[in-house]
């Protein structure tokens, strides 16, 4: 009788197993998951976090240009940053200055011809503009309004 127990006790250990593993390795796999995630900073870079609405609504999919306001050489990827935006949010890795904002949204087509969603006011026409700090913290907020909004 005490062997069926000890066997029974091992099948129910057995049946665990799995589930512990498996919740060992979420833990193990995304440490960290929920928070904010912080790209890995080169010298003389900072993270800002920004959060972009169309018409009140978190934009769905972008992309944000930040050029350097002392740009002189379009081509000198140390003046400007490209970051994609997801659900309104964007993250980016940026050296401390001012800097004119470019915000694209784009509808593309099967002759791969686009089509600008958005006003040429946050695009080659830019309005938009965002102050970055050594310090901190960088968070931007742009509110873009569509034209017939």
């Amino acid at each position: 009788m005490l062997s069926s127990e000890v066997c029974d006790l091992r099948g129910n250990r057995l049946r665990r197993l799995p589930v512990l593993c498996g919740i060992l390795i979420i833990f193990a796999v995304c440490p960290g998951c929920g928070q904010s995630r912080q790209l890995p900073v080169r010298p003389g870079m900072v993270i800002a976090e920004g959060y972009v609405t169309l018409d009140g609504a978190p934009l769905d999919a972008g992309q944000v240009t930040m050029i350097a306001e002392t740009a002189s050489n379009a081509d000198d990827e140390d003046q400007w940053r490209i970051v994609t935006i997801l659900n309104g949010k964007f993250e980016i890795e940026i050296a401390p200055g001012r800097y004119a904002v470019r915000i694209q949204k784009y509808e593309y087509f099967k002759n791969k011809d686009a089509k600008p969603l958005l006003p040429e006011k946050y695009d080659r026409k830019t309005t938009l503009s965002a102050e970055i700090t050594e310090r901190g913290p960088n968070r931007l907020s742009f509110q873009l309004e569509s034209e017939s909004g």
